[in-house]
This record gives C-alpha cells, structure tokens and sequence, in this order.
C-alpha cells in the first residue's frame, strides 16, 4: 500500500494503493458527498477501508484539492462548496461579525437540510447521512480556512471567537420571498418569532413556512424553539410575550347537559399551529364531529395519539373563515351541541362584552346562525 503525504497539507497518494473494489464503489458517493460539503473527518465513516484509503478516494473526487488540517478534519480547496455557498449567503444577510457558534449552526444545518445537488425528494433523508458522519462541530482551523476561501476573517474579542462577513468577496443575497422572512424577524424583539407567528406575518401556510425556512440556513432556534436570525440573541430565558395568553380558559355545560360552551383566547401560536392545549379532562367531555354552521366547516375533536392529541381538525380554518385579522386580546367562544353536532365559533375583541348576552342564550336555548347583534364583534360571518 502506497502512504499518503501531506505537501504542503495537500493530500498527495503516492505508489499502488490496493483496496477492496467493492467497499471502494459503495463509500465513494459518501465522501464525494463530504468533498461536495467541504469539511468534513474521515474517521465518522462506517468501513472496513481504512483512513489514508478514504483520503486517497477524497482527493480523487477533488481533483487532489483537498488539504489536511488539524485533529483529522480535511476541507476542499474550491469556492464552490456547501460550506462556502452557505457562508456567501450568511454574508448577504448580516454585514458584521457573527459569533462562531452561529455560524457553525448555520453550517450544520445546511448539512442536515441536504445538500443541493441531491433531488428535492430525497434531500431530507441524505442530509441525516451525511450529518451522522460528523462526530464534532468543525474546528476553529477549518472555519479559518473557509473564511479565507470567501474573504471572511475570524477574529477573536473578549475571549470570544466571530466571524466578520463584511469584506466577503461574493455575498449572495437572498430572494424576495427570503426576503419577508428576514423583514418579519429583524422587526420582532429579539430577533426571533415562533414559527405560526411567522407564517402568519408573511402570509403563507406553516408548511410552506417550515420549507422556506429550511431552505435559510441562516435562520436558526432560539431556547424555546422560536425560528432566529443568525446574529440575533433570540428571546431570553423566561422569556413570554406580553399578549401571550393561556389558550384554554374554561368549560361551562348548558342546564340540559347538550350544549357546552369552550372559552378560548385567540392565542396566535395555538391557532396557527393547531395545538390547542385543552386539558384532557375537557377534551374528553367535548370529543366528537361537529360542523360550525357560519362557515360549513367540520370540526373534529377527537382521541389521537402522539403530536396530533392536542389539534383540534378545522379549528385553524374556522378562525381564518369568521375573523381572519384576529388579534390575541380577542376572545373565542366556541359552542358545541352534542345532539345535533352543530357549533358555533364567535371571535369577539375585548370591548364586545354585549355579545355574551346572545352566546349565553345560545348555549341554553340552541345555536343560531347569521351575524350577532353587537356591532362591536371582532369575526363573525354574515
């Protein structure tokens, strides 16, 4: 077996290096994939091939550019990486230092996201490959070469490290979609927004969000899971909104036991994310199918397991239906009659105390339809 040198760093495989073809054919897509990435360790690769073996077959899909540092990490001499693409698009959003551990995130994201080259279908899934193999966050050296790559600087303040993005030779700037994300976010406190928040602010669906965002690498999570800007400090520990509500309020029966009355508040992260957090107990008093009779919908509330037991199906399109430009001062009160599976859903603003009056009636005497007679109700259809 040839030996492998380092000249100067660059991975040079010298004399016959006799190897197990057919290992060789089935790792060799792997580490193109890591080359691709550009930085990566050998030693987190499930083989019988040994490690001068995977370098030899890494500098051969690099064209021999790939350069040996520190601790086992190689990175690709090129600037057309994931790592230095992700880097270029971090330098089009921020024009200033980033903390290193952000820009690590960034970059372990856009891994696990999948790389671009592999069709949309199957990206999920070869980026949790290809993130299984990194045993450890990339080391300082190799974030210092790849900013060298992109004409970023590492710099070091307070004993802590950053990167500085404002000399980069080709930011790349995001799209005008990425573009309402990035607006959304830098307006919110903190920098960061829950994600049915967000949805809503840029008006797309949660799913569309979700897959944006995914597409963003420089959007991370806060503690509590918020989507963040790179850069920003995301929402302290302890950290709940001033207009943030407990979701569920109360449960009240009608005299003869049909009807029940749900009180609600309009909070924007249970709504937008269907999780409506209403106490088991409750829940199992209310399950059942129900059509809300001002918009049509079917309302279904009913014993699920796992993620999907706190959702109750039709709520989020209920709301948008009766009062699209809700706020989370409003209140809901939703009216369930287990006889005739009918409900209503009413959204009333804080100043609408006349309309209990019509909902209390509703919830003894029976639902009605069409619009309630205070003037002051935030949502309800005609």
């Amino acid at each position: 077996m040839g030996r492998c040198i380092h000249r100067p760093s660059l991975i040079v495989c010298q004399g016959p290096v006799l190897m197990d073809t057919a290992e060789i054919e089935r790792i060799r897509p792997l580490v193109a994939d890591l080359v691709r990435i550009g930085f990566f360790r050998l030693s987190g690769i499930s083989t019988t091939l040994s490690l001068p073996e995977l370098a030899q077959i890494a500098a051969e899909e690099s064209d021999f550019h790939v350069i040996a540092l520190e601790d086992g990490w190689y990175v690709t001499n090129s600037e057309e990486t994931l790592a230095t693409e992700t880097l270029n698009r971090i330098a089009g959003v921020v024009y200033e230092s980033v903390v290193v551990g952000d820009v690590v995130g960034s970059l372990m994201r856009a891994i696990l996201c999948g790389p671009s080259w592999v069709d949309e279908r199957n990206r999920r899934k070869r980026g949790r490959v290809l993130n299984e193999v990194y045993e450890s966050s990339p080391s300082r050296a190799v974030l210092t070469y790849l900013s060298d790559i992109v004409g970023a600087r590492m710099e070091s303040f307070n004993g802590v490290d950053r990167i500085d993005f404002s000399d980069v030779t080709y930011p790349v700037s995001p799209s005008q979609k990425e573009q309402a994300i990035i607006y959304a976010l830098e307006e919110s406190p903190y920098g960061a927004m829950q994600v049915s928040r967000l949805c809503r602010r840029v008006g797309i669906s949660r799913a569309s969000t979700y897959h944006r965002i995914d597409s963003m690498p420089y959007i991370l999570k806060d503690h509590r899971k918020a989507a963040r800007l790179i850069g920003a400090d995301g929402h302290p520990e302890g950290y709940i909104p001033a207009d943030m509500r407990p979701f569920f309020l109360g449960l009240r029966w009608s005299r003869c036991g049909s009807r029940a009355l749900v009180h609600l508040s309009a909070n924007e992260e249970c709504i937008e994310s269907n999780s409506c957090n209403i106490p088991a107990d409750a829940r199992s008093q209310i399950e059942g199918s129900y059509v809300e009779v001002c918009s049509g919908n079917v309302l279904e509330c009913e014993h699920r397991e796992g993620r999907d037991n706190r959702k109750i199906s039709g709520f989020t399109e209920t709301v948008h239906a009766l009062c699209e430009d809700y706020v989370s001062k409003d209140n809901i009160y939703l009216i369930l009659d287990k006889q005739t599976g009918e409900a209503r859903l009413d959204v009333l603003s804080m100043h609408a105390s006349g309309k209990m009056a019509a909902i209390e009636r509703m919830l003894e005497e029976g639902i009605i339809r069409g619009q309630l007679p205070d003037k002051e109700c935030v949502g309800m259809a005609a």
